[in-house]
């Protein structure tokens, strides 16, 4: 945690664990300590109190397998990681040329909205389309520990 925030500038302060870390963690010595051998395996409420009390982190449990291909900890702090950026599409791009070819219009600057009519058979689409690309500013400020 300290070479994260020596890096980044900011503290984890949030643990995600996996649930094939959950697992190893349960039967952690050092977990199973705190609770006084009073149990063979430490609950999620047995982790969370050792996390919070031991090294000052929230913790949140994923339950899906999908998302963690080993026994992980993902450390990450409270503030935002990311961004969300706008890029251009087409039709973005055709509004801001004044095309007359489309009949489109931008929302908000970010989404274009072309309206496209057809006479056989009758109908209007309307077609909505932006780019949205996510930023991982904070890069830096996340780190991932695997568990064995």
């Amino acid at each position: 945690m300290n070479a994260i925030e020596g890096a980044s500038g900011y503290r984890p302060e949030i643990a995600i664990i996996s649930p094939k870390a959950v697992k190893i963690l349960s039967k952690a010595k050092g977990i199973l300590a705190m609770l006084g051998n009073s149990k063979t395996l430490a609950t999620k409420i047995d982790i969370q109190t050792y996390f919070y009390s031991m090294l000052n982190l929230e913790t949140v449990f994923i339950n899906d397998n999908k998302l963690f291909e080993k026994a992980s900890i993902v450390l990450v702090p409270k503030e935002a990681l990311g961004t969300t950026q706008f890029g251009t599409t087409p039709a973005h791009i055709a509004v801001e040329n004044n095309d007359t070819r489309i009949d489109a219009t931008l929302v908000d600057g970010k989404v274009a909205v072309q309206i496209v009519e057809k006479t056989d058979p009758i109908q209007i689409e309307e077609i909505v389309s932006t780019a949205i690309i996510p930023a991982f500013e904070k890069v830096d400020a996340t780190g991932v520990v695997i568990v064995q």
